[in-house]
């Protein structure tokens, strides 16, 4: 398949905007510091699109010509068509039939205004068509789209007077290659157009349509009071653009111990970092002596205190957390920690350094903490590309894992040859203490889920990110510490005396709901792994430990898990 390619339609008379459209184009209006044309083309070479066809009126395209040229300033292959009057907008595919080619293509009109690129929607999309959502207060004002969880849109209506739904369809759209035939054979509306509805209805009806929520600002400059605003929005991004910490940064810190002794060395360590601008902290029922309370009044308004007087779980206390920081925490990133995982310093601006080096920014770090000799600030190279979560704890021996191994051997490998090296190894899951990542993912992800108590909600979570689009990598530098003793952060064994028996069920129980939620494998492949699996644990457990009333009393607590697992 071709690689995918961007429309910017630019042409139409403007008459909204007139007088100002009286002797130029209306994209060719300044929108703060630049003309607005200059929006559309940052907002598709965000989203991984250089090639570019920009579809204008006769007596204006020597401007934009002149503007733009071939692209080469801006990295791009820009190339030009005429609209010879506007006739709607599926017209546009049909005057690109030859720039489209065999491949996808993006269409975005000339006076839409996007905070926020769309290269995961663009980079992952195949076939069929994809349009926008955005959940507005007046969808009865724009085209309206419902649509499920799963993306798959409903109905679409034009201006309705009684909407299904409060998301808008903004003016970006993805199509495959057949959007030219397609737009060919739509029959003009009442007001003499062809209408881009009526195209993604044609999609709809081979249930080939998909819609995904857009979380960023949206703004149609196409009248006064829009031009006004996307001016006023534009100042202020360049604005914030400019200060020397663009990047916002916040933090949530859960406590898991009664006493979270080492709570204060993290709140300290936390809020020396320029780049955190607000600490959220998930007390989770501490001992509550009040030494907490003072440690967090010395940091006035930049810290939240959120207090449970009666413990939860694990999964219920960070999933409080993840919530408070979509909805009342402005930021770009956000940094989990727990009450005993220090980050070191500087490890913030390290997180933010590696993401900019990489070239797709939809990108978790995890902090590891192993510290590897030679390791240095300077990011080399992605070793292998991410990998999509298979939803099951169960798969054993997999060509995937083989590849992880190999990945790993060749990162250890080329860091010891070159001492500028940072190895960075993409993985499935991450842990919540130590992790970096996107705010957008944290709006857009499932929250964990609180039934799962104490295990696994971590690794669930991270595969709902990574569904999203999102890669997921390990990387050795910065480095985030556990502050806890060795003896006291040992992996004990199901079958360990140490190890309570109330662990064993919820582990169990939770790896096999959570793989029968999420596994991409057959009902029976999956439950004929899961025998086997623990089969062998069994047989493990009798090798290590022998027979003993502990060894059974386990054994009767993996099967009760097992079962409520699969109940559940």
């Amino acid at each position: 398949m071709e690689s995918m390619k961007g429309i910017i339609l630019a042409g139409g008379t403007g008459s909204r905007l007139f007088p100002l459209t009286k002797i130029t184009s209306k994209q060719l209006l300044p929108i703060y510091n630049k003309q607005m044309i200059f929006y559309p083309l940052e907002t598709l070479k965000e989203s991984g699109i250089s090639e570019i066809l920009i579809i204008t009126d006769p007596k204006n395209r020597p401007a934009y010509e002149a503007l733009l040229g071939d692209g080469k300033e801006q990295d791009l292959s820009i190339s030009y068509a005429t609209q010879e009057k506007p006739r709607g907008l599926p017209e546009a595919f049909i005057i690109a039939e030859e720039f489209i080619g065999s491949g996808p293509v993006t269409l975005i009109l000339g006076d839409n205004i996007f905070k926020n690129s769309f290269l995961k929607e663009v980079s992952t999309f195949k076939k069929g068509a994809r349009i926008f959502a955005k959940e507005v207060h007046d969808p009865e004002r724009f085209g309206v789209v419902e649509f499920t969880k799963e993306n798959r849109v409903l109905s679409i209506e034009e201006k309705p007077v009684h909407p299904k739904s409060n998301f808008a369809i903004p003016g970006i759209y993805i199509f495959d290659n057949r959007v030219v035939a397609f737009a060919k054979e739509l029959q003009p509306s009442k007001r003499g157009e062809l209408e881009i509805v009526d195209l993604q209805k044609k999609y709809l009806s081979l249930l080939e349509l998909e819609a995904f929520p857009m979380h960023g600002e949206w703004v149609d400059a196409g009248t006064f009071e829009s031009l006004l605003e996307a001016n006023i929005w534009a100042k202020k991004n360049s604005e914030s653009s400019n200060k020397e910490s663009k990047e916002k940064v916040s933090v949530l810190v859960v406590t898991k111990s009664k006493d979270a002794r080492y709570l204060d060395k993290v709140i300290f360590s936390v809020m020396k970092e320029k780049e955190v601008t607000h600490c959220v902290i998930i007390d989770n029922a501490t001992l509550g002596d009040g030494r907490l309370e003072e440690s967090v009044r010395n940091y006035g308004t930049r810290i939240t205190h959120i207090r449970n007087d009666v413990a939860t779980g694990h999964s219920e206390a960070m999933a409080t957390g993840l919530d408070y920081m979509r909805n009342k925490v402005p930021s770009e990133y956000v940094l989990l920690l727990e009450d005993d995982t220090l980050p070191e310093e500087g490890s913030v601006k390290q997180f933010l350094d590696i993401i900019k080096r990489l070239p797709k920014k939809d990108v978790v770090l995890t902090g590891n903490r192993v510290n590897l000799k030679r390791s240095s600030d300077i990011f080399y190279q992605i070793p292998t590309k991410g990998i999509m979560p298979t939803g099951s704890f169960f798969e054993g021996i997999s060509l995937q894992r083989i590849n992880n191994i190999v990945s790993r051997l060749r990162g250890y490998i080329a860091q010891h040859i070159d001492s500028n090296f940072i190895y960075i190894q993409p993985v499935q899951t991450f842990l919540y203490a130590g992790t970096f990542l996107p705010m957008e993912a944290v709006k857009r992800a499932d929250l964990p889920d609180k039934n799962l108590i104490t295990f696994g909600d971590n690794i669930e979570y991270s595969w709902n990110i990574k569904r999203l689009g999102y890669d997921i990598f390990t990387c050795y530098n910065p480095k985030i510490y556990d502050l806890e003793n060795k003896d006291e952060l040992e992996s004990l064994s199901l079958f360990d005396t140490k190890t309570k028996e109330e662990d064993v069920f919820l582990k169990i129980r939770n790896m096999v709901l959570i793989s029968r939620r999420n596994t991409t494998q057959s009902a029976f492949f999956l439950w004929v792994n899961i025998v086997l699996w623990h089969a062998s644990l069994f047989i493990l457990g009798f090798l290590s430990h022998g027979v003993s009333r502990n060894y059974f009393r386990k054994v009767k607590k993996i099967v009760a898990g097992v079962y409520s697992g699969a109940k559940a």
